[in-house]
């Protein structure tokens, strides 16, 4: 569906204004006590927040544990329930070169502790956080240190850090660790890292070799349903369905509707379904997104997505009451290789078996219909989390625009329209 840019300023406006209220919404609300979730396994609190379960805190940056819970409700019950979420959610939406950085300096604490080289252990602990102020919130350093102080027979120290990792510490990983935070090894980590501190400050005997054997290495960010790549949980969290509508206006004032939604299977696998009527036909549609492969630091993704497109026909432009439908099968293969955090490159092809070199025949083989088949070479600066600059060729085309994972919003220079549509690769 094209557009034209002066019929859709007022559109652009609009979606621009709800972009800025949404985010200074979701600066400072109302929170819901009855989405409050107790963590049995960790023993804290946690409030889902767009797919993010994050742990709750008080003003002290402490985890909302039942210890405290009651001072926490009666606090923010006094505030007429508001709440700034800036508290307890982590910034990182922005994808940064110094990320790759924070990772380098955990895998350094690590692996100092693991050679027994504390004097090292000390330097990338006290670089972490220099460099990253809050990591005592997002990752398990205080942990990490208690171990530190155990291994050299600092008690004191090691029931301290201890203490407070309990205290403070809601995760093993932060989100700024690309490919981490998500991991099921790290959320299963984590609850041992908890367990294990508390039988320390119960005075048990327990051997710290465990946690710091294994170290981590950077790994890129990609953005969810581009080319080359199925889902990421950095984008949507724990959400399981993504709904999506779509409403377009072409150039000869014809409309388009449509509704989907996407079934998030696990991070290799995910089902999408659309439904669209426009002046001439409704279409369903129905895909298969599959991560064929997925290089371990996240720079090389393929992917291939079987699909099968239901058209009924209303009307063409030259034929009225047409009223017929047809099935057509397809299938898209992506490529995308990532250069840095922010820079990649992604080529896909997306098949039909009704195209525009070979096309279905109803209504007495009078009537032709078909959908085009799409060669998509682009360059992409991804500018925040799930939002990529795009520059390439669209079917020898040239385009420039933005992507939404897996929304694209793009200006064709030869027809000179604009076009908002989801992006099948």
């Amino acid at each position: 569906m094209k557009f034209s840019f002066s019929n859709n300023k007022l559109f652009l406006h609009q979606l621009l204004a709800l972009i800025i209220s949404l985010l200074l919404i979701s600066c400072n609300q109302r929170i819901n006590i009855g989405k409050i979730k107790y963590d049995n396994t960790n023993d804290f609190y946690s409030y889902r927040i767009n797919g993010f379960d994050n742990p709750l805190r008080n003003q002290n940056d402490e985890l909302i544990t039942r210890n405290n819970l009651d001072s926490f409700l009666l606090k923010i019950n006094e505030d007429d329930l508001r709440y700034d979420i800036n508290q307890i959610t982590e910034n990182a939406n922005f994808i940064k070169r110094e990320d790759a950085e924070l990772v380098n300096l955990y895998a350094g604490i690590t692996c100092s502790i693991r050679l027994k080289s504390f004097s090292g252990a000390n330097f990338f602990i006290n670089e972490l956080k220099r460099k990253y102020p809050d990591a005592y919130k997002y990752t398990d350093l205080l942990f990490l240190e208690g171990l530190k102080w155990q291994i050299l027979s600092n008690h004191d120290s090691a029931k301290l850090c201890f203490t407070n990792f309990l205290k403070l510490s809601g995760s093993k990983y932060s989100q700024r660790f690309r490919g981490y935070y998500f991991s099921d090894s790290a959320a299963l980590q984590f609850t041992e890292e908890r367990n294990y501190a508390k039988s320390f400050l119960h005075s048990e005997k327990l051997d710290p070799e465990n946690f710091y054997k294994n170290d981590i290495f950077p790994k890129y960010y990609y953005e969810s349903f581009s080319q080359g790549f199925v889902l990421n949980k950095e984008d949507f969290g724990n959400q399981k369905i993504i709904p999506g509508i779509a409403l377009a206006i072409g150039n000869h004032g014809s409309y388009l509707y449509g509704i989907g939604a996407k079934w998030l299977v696990n991070q290799n696998i995910a089902a999408s379904g659309q439904f669209s009527i426009t002046d001439y036909y409704f279409g369903a549609l129905a895909d298969i997104p599959i991560q064929l492969y997925k290089s371990p630091n996240n720079s090389l993704g393929i992917k291939f997505t079987p699909l099968i497109y239901y058209q009924f026909v209303k009307k063409t432009r030259n034929f009225e009451n047409v009223n017929r439908g047809y099935l057509n099968p397809g299938a898209g293969l992506s490529i995308s290789y990532h250069f840095t955090q922010r820079l990649y490159l992604g080529t896909s092809y997306l098949y039909y078996f009704y195209n525009q070199f070979d096309k279905a025949d109803i209504k007495g083989e009078t009537i032709e219909v078909n959908q085009i088949n799409e060669y998509d070479i682009s360059l992409y600066y991804q500018l925040i989390k799930g939002v990529s600059f795009k520059a390439g060729m669209v079917n020898k085309l040239p385009v420039i625009g933005f992507t939404l994972t897996g929304n694209n919003f793009v200006y064709k220079f030869r027809t000179k329209t604009f076009e908002l549509r989801p992006k099948i690769y």
